[in-house]
């Protein structure tokens, strides 16, 4: 049996990058990594020395029951990319041995199936669980506090994919998708772009549509009618080179699956001054097949943002 070791899906990091609440309802808190011992759940590697990380409660389960086991996770502050090599043991996996333990396709724990398992003989003792009837998944967690550290799948098995947001709405395909999950995967499609290296426009199409188009206000340094899929990568990176950083607070959408209408205050801050500005946003959105077709930002004061962009940041 092929099996693959699944991080936390980007649209649950994604949800928490956005400023968005935990599984407990509560905003993540902020720290700084002093070095090993602090594994992000979504690249599976290590959180560095000085880098910043969320801690937070998560919930890798679709929907609160008995046996939904919630605990505290970090994650890197700034987008990482997921964990690729799923084929390969993660490289947080460093300490002698890891609970390994089995759920059901209703989300329970089937008794009886979690062992202490030394780190060497995880992927054995992943497959003999994964040949049962009664196993759906398995779980990695930290033999000493029983912390989430992955999930590990058989190829007949769906990915993490379809479990729930860190409040608990499930996240799908694109079919029968509500308008805040669309929104979300949207948001996570551009959060995972941002953080790829190669920038392949390919990652796009999972939420953007191929005949897409984002119109800017003309009052801005990345005014205009953005275009297509090369449009929309064209438009992030010039709206990287004006702001280091974007982030969403209070987040609210209504509509439905084909028109969407979001609103949220948007904190941003300047690349050339270093200067910080929070304003309400509000944006309009048409999507088809649960890909975005048109984008209208509407930007509270866009002359505050071009003073933010310019002014010296001694002013």
């Amino acid at each position: 049996m092929t099996i693959t070791f699944n991080a936390m899906p980007t649209e649950h990091a994604a949800y928490l990058w956005s400023g968005s609440p935990d599984a407990y309802g509560l905003q993540p808190e902020t720290r700084v990594s002093d070095g090993p011992g602090h594994p992000c759940r979504h690249c599976l590697r290590n959180i560095g020395a000085g880098e910043e990380f969320l801690v937070f409660a998560y919930r890798p389960f679709p929907e609160l029951q008995p046996y939904a086991e919630t605990g505290p996770i970090f994650l890197h502050k700034q987008p990482c990319e997921r964990y690729a090599a799923r084929e390969v043991i993660p490289p947080i996996l460093t300490s002698p041995d890891y609970i390994v333990r089995g759920y059901g396709r209703d989300d329970r724990i089937v008794y009886g199936s979690g062992a202490v398992t030394p780190t060497g003989e995880i992927a054995a003792r992943a497959e003999d669980l994964l040949a049962r009837e009664d196993i759906a998944y398995v779980h990695v967690r930290s033999a000493r506090n029983n912390c989430f550290q992955c999930r590990i799948d058989g190829t007949k098995v769906p990915d993490l994919e379809n479990a729930a947001t860190p409040s608990g709405a499930t996240v799908h395909g694109t079919a029968g998708l509500g308008p805040q999950a669309i929104v979300e995967r949207m948001f996570s499609v551009e959060m995972a772009f941002l953080a790829s290296e190669e920038k392949d426009i390919r990652q796009l199409a999972e939420a953007f549509a191929e005949d897409v188009i984002v119109r800017e206000p003309a009052s801005l340094p990345y005014r205009g009618n953005w275009r297509g899929l090369d449009g929309i990568a064209a438009l992030f990176a010039k709206m990287g080179e004006v702001w280091s950083d974007m982030k969403v607070d209070g987040l609210l959408v209504t509509g439905s699956s084909e028109e969407i209408h979001l609103s949220c205050n948007l904190t941003m801050v300047s690349r050339a001054t270093g200067r910080t500005v929070i304003q309400p946003f509000c944006e309009r959105l048409r999507f088809r097949d649960g890909r975005l077709i048109e984008g209208i930002p509407f930007y509270y004061d866009t002359q505050e943002l071009l003073e933010v962009i310019t002014q010296n940041a001694a002013a």
